[in-house]
């Protein structure tokens, strides 16, 4: 009997650790190329998919940023892991019903357990970007490549960073007019141009795809040894393929 009752509550104190266990936060910051004007627009696009993943979710929600130009945009989206990959299978299931104005997307950058998101809400609004004084050469070298990488990130944090410390009450004044008041901070148009073409980058779909894939082993294979060749990700662990940055090589900018 007192066995029994150990039992249970050890059951119990599991669940109530379990209960108490923090959220982890992920940021996902994605470029991409669009074809929306109106009914809807690129932003009611997004919009009502966040939306979507948010009313359903019940004990967190997306936050984050879309920043978007005739043709081109910028998402920042932050939350937990789960929301995030269900933020992009809604996406992909759009594109795949017959959504033609989406075009190709890539990831910029993914950090998870961020210490905090810069958004407590989800926004977006347009702007009207500088000019690039000279064109990005498209067959330029990779540290040039990496650096405009660094470059725009670094944009969208400290636009990020702007828009998390306005006041509720000017909030909406703030998004208005980015483009007068903080012209340095949109990454220019021929900037996401060439970075949505960069190879260096990874597809937005082959990103959620390492989630929605994974590798099927048959039974009791993992005790044999050597692993088998075709149960181990390979194309993932190529460091000459894909680099990644984190949080502190943009802030470092």
């Amino acid at each position: 009997m007192v066995e029994k009752h150990r039992s249970l509550y050890d059951v119990v104190k599991r669940q109530l650790l379990e209960s108490q266990r923090p959220t982890y936060l992920h940021r996902l910051v994605y470029i991409g190329s669009h074809r929306f004007v109106e009914s809807p627009t690129v932003y009611e696009f997004f919009e009502s998919i966040v939306r979507n993943v948010n009313e359903k979710a019940t004990d967190a929600s997306l936050s984050g940023f879309l920043l978007y130009y005739a043709r081109l945009f910028v998402h920042m989206v932050e939350g937990p892991e789960v929301l995030i990959l269900r933020h992009l299978r809604r996406v992909y299931s759009c594109v795949e019903a017959g959504e033609e104005r989406l075009g190709d997307m890539r990831v910029l950058i993914a950090c998870h357990h961020i210490r905090q998101p810069f958004f407590t809400q989800w926004m977006g609004h347009t702007a009207r970007p500088p000019t690039l004084l000279e064109d990005i050469d498209p067959l330029c070298s990779e540290e040039v490549t990496w650096r405009h990488i660094k470059t725009c990130l670094a944009k969208m944090y400290k636009l990020a960073d702007h828009l998390n410390y306005q006041p509720a009450a000017t909030l909406s004044h703030a998004l208005d007019h980015l483009s007068e008041t903080v012209p340095t901070l949109l990454p220019e148009f021929g900037l996401l141009k060439f970075l949505q073409h960069c190879k260096n980058l990874l597809d937005l779909r082959e990103y959620l795809n390492v989630y929605l894939n994974g590798c099927t082993r048959k039974s009791y294979s993992e005790l044999v040894w050597p692993i088998q060749k075709g149960d181990v990700p390979l194309h993932l662990l190529d460091p000459e393929q894909y680099r990644f940055l984190c949080d502190m090589d943009v802030m470092t900018t």
